[in-house]
């Protein structure tokens, strides 16, 4: 009698489990329009000294079940400083904001890596989410902490390599900030 009652309640609970995400899901696109974060983002970092751009990718990992916001921080002249991967994230529909955790790998010791902590602020436009900027903080290697906030911009093309000059494209898409690149 105890294995038919088990064998009822491991996918009762299965199925219970999924329809309350499927529920959850449901009520924070009605009340907050639809999620549209994944894509190629820019970002200018008007307090860094020296490394004030930055490209990334958002996007949705299926089997982890969370967004992913990965990308490259280039030094102003274009060259890759470091590049960083997602760890782990959450949405908080409350506060509209997109936290991950990342670890970054500086290019010039790729063995070295540190971890830190971003914030993306989302706004409502069309009735969707999107990302507006944000705030990041981590610990160099040598032990630096770093804080920095930044927007963003959605941009339609990224380098082909993670390791290319991005120079020109920045510029391209900060017009504002290009005498800020060397």
């Amino acid at each position: 009698m105890e294995w038919l009652f088990l064998a009822l309640a491991i996918p009762t609970g299965i199925a219970a489990a999924r329809i309350d995400v499927l529920i959850t899901w449901t009520i924070n696109r009605v009340r907050h329009g639809r999620l549209k974060i994944s894509g190629n983002w820019a970002e200018w970092v008007p307090n860094s000294s020296g490394r004030q751009f930055s490209i990334g990718t958002i996007g949705y990992n299926v089997l982890r079940r969370r967004y992913n916001f990965d990308g490259t921080n280039y030094n102003n002249d274009g060259t890759p400083y470091c590049h960083w991967q997602t760890v782990t994230s959450y949405i908080d529909y409350e506060k509209l904001e997109f936290h991950y955790t990342f670890a970054t790998k500086d290019v010039t010791s790729l063995q070295t890596t540190s971890y830190g902590n971003g914030v993306l602020q989302l706004v409502r436009r069309d009735d969707s989410l999107v990302p507006e900027d944000g705030y990041y903080m981590y610990a160099t290697p040598s032990n630096t902490a770093v804080l920095a906030s930044h927007t963003m911009r959605s941009i339609s093309e990224i380098p082909e390599s993670r390791y290319m000059n991005a120079k020109e494209l920045l510029a391209k898409t900060f017009p504002e900030h290009s005498d800020a690149l060397d």
